[in-house]
Protein backbone atom coordinates (compact mmCIF):
# COMPACT_ATOMS: atom_id res chain seq x y z
CA UNK A 1 0.00 0.00 0.00
CA UNK A 2 2.76 2.23 0.78
CA UNK A 3 4.15 1.96 -2.64
CA UNK A 4 0.88 2.68 -4.19
CA UNK A 5 0.93 6.25 -2.51
CA UNK A 6 4.68 6.61 -3.63
CA UNK A 7 3.97 6.25 -6.97
CA UNK A 8 0.82 8.77 -7.08
CA UNK A 9 2.93 11.38 -5.58
CA UNK A 10 5.64 10.60 -7.87
CA UNK A 11 3.28 10.38 -10.93
CA UNK A 12 1.46 13.67 -9.16
CA UNK A 13 5.22 15.31 -8.98
CA UNK A 14 5.98 14.61 -12.84
CA UNK A 15 2.79 16.59 -13.83
CA UNK A 16 3.59 19.36 -12.07
CA UNK A 17 6.93 19.11 -13.35
CA UNK A 18 6.20 18.88 -17.30
CA UNK A 19 3.63 21.75 -16.96
CA UNK A 20 6.30 24.08 -15.15
CA UNK A 21 8.39 22.54 -18.17
CA UNK A 22 5.96 24.17 -20.62
CA UNK A 23 6.61 27.96 -19.20
CA UNK A 24 10.27 27.05 -19.50
CA UNK A 25 12.29 29.87 -21.32
CA UNK A 26 15.69 28.86 -23.18
CA UNK A 27 17.20 31.90 -22.97
CA UNK A 28 17.11 35.26 -20.97
CA UNK A 29 18.06 39.05 -20.96
CA UNK A 30 21.61 39.56 -19.76
CA UNK A 31 21.87 43.83 -18.48
CA UNK A 32 25.29 44.62 -18.15
CA UNK A 33 26.36 47.08 -15.77
CA UNK A 34 28.77 49.88 -17.19
CA UNK A 35 31.66 50.59 -15.27
CA UNK A 36 32.32 54.14 -15.05
CA UNK A 37 36.01 56.03 -16.15
CA UNK A 38 38.02 57.04 -13.44
CA UNK A 39 37.21 60.77 -15.16
CA UNK A 40 33.18 59.96 -14.76
CA UNK A 41 33.69 58.73 -11.18
CA UNK A 42 35.22 61.16 -9.66
CA UNK A 43 32.98 63.82 -11.23
CA UNK A 44 30.14 62.12 -9.43
CA UNK A 45 31.72 62.09 -6.44
CA UNK A 46 32.36 65.62 -6.68
CA UNK A 47 28.38 66.14 -7.60
CA UNK A 48 27.72 64.27 -4.65
CA UNK A 49 30.26 66.19 -2.37
CA UNK A 50 28.56 69.50 -3.15
CA UNK A 51 25.30 68.07 -2.18
CA UNK A 52 26.15 66.64 0.78
CA UNK A 53 27.47 69.11 2.19
CA UNK A 54 25.40 72.03 0.51
CA UNK A 55 28.57 73.89 -0.53
CA UNK A 56 31.86 73.57 -3.41
CA UNK A 57 34.68 70.91 -2.40
CA UNK A 58 36.38 70.79 -5.53
CA UNK A 59 39.17 72.06 -3.42
CA UNK A 60 39.09 68.75 -1.34
CA UNK A 61 39.85 66.77 -4.95
CA UNK A 62 42.98 68.69 -5.83
CA UNK A 63 45.06 66.11 -3.99
CA UNK A 64 43.29 62.32 -3.53
CA UNK A 65 44.68 59.82 -1.55
CA UNK A 66 44.82 56.56 -2.55
CA UNK A 67 44.87 53.42 -0.64
CA UNK A 68 45.98 50.14 -0.46
CA UNK A 69 42.79 48.30 -1.05
CA UNK A 70 42.32 50.32 -4.37
CA UNK A 71 39.57 52.62 -2.92
CA UNK A 72 40.02 56.96 -2.68
CA UNK A 73 39.69 58.61 0.25
CA UNK A 74 38.91 62.27 0.20
CA UNK A 75 38.85 64.59 3.20
CA UNK A 76 35.60 66.83 2.91
CA UNK A 77 35.15 69.87 5.75
CA UNK A 78 33.27 69.24 8.98
CA UNK A 79 34.73 65.80 9.75
CA UNK A 80 33.48 64.49 6.58
CA UNK A 81 35.24 61.88 4.86
CA UNK A 82 34.82 60.23 1.66
CA UNK A 83 35.64 57.20 -0.02
CA UNK A 84 35.27 56.02 -3.36
CA UNK A 85 35.60 52.47 -4.91
CA UNK A 86 36.41 52.68 -8.75
CA UNK A 87 36.34 48.65 -9.39
CA UNK A 88 32.32 48.73 -8.28
CA UNK A 89 31.52 52.40 -8.79
CA UNK A 90 30.91 53.01 -4.68
CA UNK A 91 31.02 56.35 -2.88
CA UNK A 92 30.69 56.37 0.46
CA UNK A 93 30.36 59.84 2.46
CA UNK A 94 30.56 59.72 6.50
CA UNK A 95 30.48 62.43 8.92
CA UNK A 96 31.99 62.19 12.26
CA UNK A 97 28.74 62.57 15.40
CA UNK A 98 28.99 61.55 18.73
CA UNK A 99 25.89 59.04 19.14
CA UNK A 100 23.58 61.28 21.31
CA UNK A 101 24.34 64.09 18.99
CA UNK A 102 21.33 65.88 16.73
CA UNK A 103 18.81 63.47 18.09
CA UNK A 104 15.74 63.48 16.49
CA UNK A 105 12.81 64.82 18.42
CA UNK A 106 9.15 64.32 18.25
CA UNK A 107 6.07 61.96 18.03
CA UNK A 108 7.42 60.68 14.91
CA UNK A 109 5.51 57.66 13.15
CA UNK A 110 7.17 54.84 10.97
CA UNK A 111 5.36 56.36 8.00
CA UNK A 112 6.33 60.18 8.97
CA UNK A 113 10.42 58.62 9.14
CA UNK A 114 10.20 56.62 6.40
CA UNK A 115 8.92 60.08 4.20
CA UNK A 116 11.96 61.69 5.98
CA UNK A 117 14.33 59.42 4.45
CA UNK A 118 12.75 59.21 0.62
CA UNK A 119 13.01 63.18 0.81
CA UNK A 120 16.12 63.24 1.78
CA UNK A 121 17.14 60.09 -0.89
CA UNK A 122 15.61 62.12 -3.79
CA UNK A 123 17.34 65.64 -2.67
CA UNK A 124 20.34 64.30 -2.71
CA UNK A 125 19.43 62.60 -5.95
CA UNK A 126 21.00 59.42 -4.74
CA UNK A 127 19.53 57.63 -7.77
CA UNK A 128 20.87 60.18 -10.28
CA UNK A 129 23.22 57.74 -11.88
CA UNK A 130 20.86 54.67 -12.61
CA UNK A 131 20.91 53.41 -15.99
CA UNK A 132 17.25 54.06 -18.08
CA UNK A 133 16.34 50.22 -17.03
CA UNK A 134 17.10 50.74 -13.47
CA UNK A 135 14.98 51.55 -10.56
CA UNK A 136 15.56 51.95 -7.42
CA UNK A 137 12.69 51.84 -4.68
CA UNK A 138 12.72 51.98 -0.88
CA UNK A 139 12.69 48.78 1.20
CA UNK A 140 13.08 48.92 4.58
CA UNK A 141 13.23 51.62 7.85
CA UNK A 142 15.64 50.86 10.74
CA UNK A 143 15.77 53.17 13.97
CA UNK A 144 18.45 53.41 16.40
CA UNK A 145 17.33 54.11 19.86
CA UNK A 146 19.01 54.79 23.33
CA UNK A 147 17.98 54.45 27.01
CA UNK A 148 18.94 53.40 30.38
CA UNK A 149 18.36 53.35 33.83
CA UNK A 150 19.78 54.71 36.62
CA UNK A 151 21.22 52.92 39.83
CA UNK A 152 17.99 54.35 42.09
CA UNK A 153 16.60 52.43 39.37
CA UNK A 154 14.87 56.10 37.35
CA UNK A 155 14.10 54.93 33.78
CA UNK A 156 15.74 57.38 31.50
CA UNK A 157 13.41 58.34 28.16
CA UNK A 158 14.12 56.54 25.12
CA UNK A 159 15.38 58.66 22.13
CA UNK A 160 15.76 58.43 18.82
CA UNK A 161 19.21 59.12 17.40
CA UNK A 162 19.35 58.19 14.53
CA UNK A 163 17.02 56.45 11.33
CA UNK A 164 18.35 54.10 8.40
CA UNK A 165 16.49 54.23 5.54
CA UNK A 166 17.35 50.94 2.85
CA UNK A 167 16.89 51.07 -0.90
CA UNK A 168 16.94 48.48 -3.30
CA UNK A 169 18.05 48.60 -7.10
CA UNK A 170 15.94 46.78 -9.44
CA UNK A 171 16.80 46.46 -13.45
CA UNK A 172 13.91 45.86 -15.32
CA UNK A 173 11.97 45.35 -12.18
CA UNK A 174 14.22 42.70 -10.82
CA UNK A 175 15.99 43.18 -7.77
CA UNK A 176 19.27 42.90 -7.13
CA UNK A 177 19.92 41.03 -4.22
CA UNK A 178 22.96 41.16 -1.59
CA UNK A 179 23.42 44.74 0.72
CA UNK A 180 21.02 47.34 -0.12
CA UNK A 181 21.71 49.18 -3.18
CA UNK A 182 21.61 52.63 -0.97
CA UNK A 183 21.80 53.46 2.86
CA UNK A 184 20.69 56.42 4.49
CA UNK A 185 21.76 57.14 7.98
CA UNK A 186 19.93 60.50 8.99
CA UNK A 187 20.22 62.59 12.51
CA UNK A 188 18.33 65.77 13.14
CA UNK A 189 19.94 68.47 10.93
CA UNK A 190 22.66 66.84 9.43
CA UNK A 191 22.94 63.26 7.76
CA UNK A 192 25.83 61.08 6.26
CA UNK A 193 24.97 58.66 3.62
CA UNK A 194 26.51 55.59 2.83
CA UNK A 195 25.26 54.99 -0.95
CA UNK A 196 26.54 51.76 -2.17
CA UNK A 197 26.44 51.12 -6.00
Amino acid sequence: MGGGINMEVDKKLKEALLENLSNFQESMLVYPIRKLSYEELINNAMDFAYKFMGSDTSESFASLNQRKDSSILVGLPEDTKMRIFPNSNTMIIKRKMRPLEYLIKGNLDKKQLTDITINVMKKLELDKWKLSFEQVEFERLWQIKAGGITMEKYVVPVVLCRIIGAFRRYINKIPVYGRASIFLNWSKTRAFFMPLA
